[in-house]
């Protein structure tokens, strides 16, 4: 006699897997509208308050300004000032320099091209449309001084090859003259370049 052929029992059936949409029971529901309309009320409050605090700062900003507009003029005022001071002061100091580079190379009848400058007020003296010194009222200024220090002048003679002229004819002193009259005018520095120069002059003699 044949054997049955087993049988199985039938899978039970499952419930429907809950997922976030099912519907929430009405006590459950009625939780959920309660918290929604406290986040809500929260968010507005929140809002509120950013706003009036935004207000507040704008407000703060506005008394600041007004508080410091004059002092922030006066600190403007200040800086430009010291700007243009500055400008003026590099310009000024940068003209001298040309200045003196032009008097070095103008001053070549003096002993020492130093003293030309130092002895040179260029404050009255003529210039070019470029702001430089003018080089005949230069050279007739320089001469000038020569004529009233004539112990600064370079030691030309008679006998040198220009005839030892100044300008206008006149005739650069000799060294014994020139240390004369460094003496008479206490010019020590020209003393001893002068006394220099006639020892090594009686050194190669």
């Amino acid at each position: 006699m044949a054997d049955d052929a087993p049988t199985t029992d039938a899978a039970p059936a499952t419930d429907a897997p809950v997922t976030d949409d099912a519907p929430l029971e009405p006590a459950g529901q009625k939780a959920l509208e309660a918290f929604k309309e406290r986040a809500r009320a929260a968010e507005r409050e929140s809002k509120a308050h950013q706003a009036e605090l935004d207000k507040m700062r704008a407000e703060l900003d506005e008394v600041r300004a007004g508080q410091l507009s004059e002092h922030e003029k006066e600190v403007e005022k200040a800086r430009k000032e010291a700007d243009q001071a500055a400008r003026a002061e590099v310009s000024s100091a940068y003209q001298a320099r040309l200045d003196a580079a032009d008097i070095r190379l103008a001053a070549s009848k003096f002993a020492d091209p130093e003293d030309a400058i130092l002895n040179l007020d260029t404050s009255g003296l003529a210039r070019d449309e470029s702001g430089n010194l003018d080089q005949k009222a230069l050279t007739g200024a320089l001469d000038g001084i020569l004529k009233k220090k004539p112990h600064l002048a370079g030691g030309l003679t008679n006998g040198s090859a220009d005839g030892g002229l100044l300008g206008d004819g006149v005739h650069a002193p000799t060294r014994e003259e020139q240390l004369a009259a460094a003496r008479k005018a206490g010019d020590v520095k020209a003393q001893l370049r002068l006394t220099t120069e006639q020892l090594a002059d009686l050194a190669t003699q």
